[in-house]
């Protein structure tokens, strides 16, 4: 079975009539083509992010763990975890990186 993550990366929310920021991206901000992060043979990372990059959407086909940080970060699995056909964002630090790895 495939274990990938899909990772888009937006600079900005979207906002309501009103102009308030709600929980959405704004896919006008988002940053170029869709990530994958390939963690069928264990850890795998991607990144660094984009500078302008200030929250993440991930969707991730198979159960997971994952961790952001640094160029050496890589996820364990006692790290947050994701079931299968999951999505979540996540507000991120520009130039950081995501590690992700199968979890049960």
């Amino acid at each position: 079975m495939a274990a990938k993550m899909y990772v888009s990366q937006f600079s900005k929310q979207a906002v309501d009539r009103e102009g308030r920021p709600i929980a959405a991206p704004d896919w006008s901000s988002k940053i170029g083509d869709t990530l994958v992060i390939d963690y069928n043979a264990g850890a795998a990372r991607i990144g660094p992010f984009n500078d302008e990059a200030r929250f993440v959407r991930m969707h991730t086909d198979s159960i997971c763990s994952f961790k952001f940080g640094g160029s050496s970060v890589a996820a364990t699995t006692g790290e947050d975890r994701m079931i299968a056909g999951q999505t979540e964002f996540a507000g991120i630090e520009p130039g950081s990186y995501l590690s992700a790895i199968t979890n049960t």
